[in-house]
């Protein structure tokens, strides 16, 4: 009995392996290998690898009329995926953390404001900016603040080696809210520096 049993158990397990093979076919049937992290099913070929990498050869620098292409050295070689879908797929790296939510780059935090810093901006774009309240990021009003005061230390500098009175006009007129730690002149001050300068 336990002998026929075990020949009944050993032809269904044959019968069953052998339609499994039927069904998923021999190694060498299978389709091809695919990279699936990939966003295309086709390798690009060489001419289409050069050319989308011709696109990154060069970059504008500079803002407004100051604004010129540069050349960009060690391009990488595949540039044919940069900025389409399926590039690369952020995942967890813990085992009950889920997965991160892919999102535009404004939701990664530091990701647009380092961009944003990175960037050259010119005095006036900026000032333009704090009148009408439209900084792109809180970094951006940092940007006016430093290169006001570095504007200024010159001024002052010049001012101590031609022997004036250094009076911070600017920073009245612009508001000590805007700027905490300017120093305000008073109109005493102005007055008499101008009948100075009058004498």
């Amino acid at each position: 009995m336990l002998r026929s049993s075990k020949s009944v158990r050993g032809s269904i397990f044959l019968r069953i392996t052998r339609l499994l093979r039927k069904r998923s076919g021999k190694p060498n049937e299978l389709p091809e290998y695919k990279q699936v992290y990939l966003p295309y099913d086709a390798t690009p070929t060489q001419i289409e690898l050069d050319r989308e990498r011709k696109k990154f050869s060069r970059a504008y620098h500079g803002r407004q009329e100051h604004k010129k292409l540069v050349e960009i050295k060690n391009v990488p070689q595949n540039m044919f995926t940069y900025g389409k879908e399926g590039m690369s797929i952020p995942i967890s790296i813990f085992k009950d953390q889920q997965d991160p939510v892919i999102g535009p780059e404004w939701t990664y935090p530091g990701i647009y404001e380092n961009k944003i810093v990175a960037q050259h901006w010119y005095l006036s774009e900026l000032f333009d900016r704090e009148e009408k309240g439209s900084f792109e990021s809180p970094w951006q009003k940092q940007i006016l603040d430093n290169q006001v005061k570095r504007h200024l230390g010159k001024v002052a500098w010049r001012m101590r080696m031609l022997k004036i009175k250094t009076i911070d006009i600017f920073h009245k007129e612009r508001g000590s809210s805007k700027r905490p730690g300017a120093a305000s002149g008073t109109d005493g001050k102005m007055a008499s520096v101008g009948n100075k300068r009058k004498k």
